[in-house]
């Protein structure tokens, strides 16, 4: 399962640095964030807009947790 790192409101995955194509690319795959002080409306605001971005926020418990893209 790829990882998707999301530090600081900067989102890295291996060898894509491109935010958008990264959290996309996890949606489509169901894969994993790890989201390591990045605030909400950054990581909502590149969420796919087949998604809805408040679900996603309320998904996520806290820093440095994993959760399921797809479930989230």
């Amino acid at each position: 399962m790829a990882r998707i790192k999301v530090w600081g409101g900067l989102m890295f995955s291996p060898g894509d640095r491109n935010p958008h194509r990264c959290l996309v690319a996890a949606a489509n795959q169901r894969d994993a964030a790890e989201v390591c002080g990045c605030s909400m409306y950054h990581f909502a605001r590149y969420w796919p807009e087949t998604r809805n971005p408040d679900e996603v926020s309320r998904g996520i418990e806290g820093l440095g947790k994993l959760v399921d893209l797809g479930t989230a």
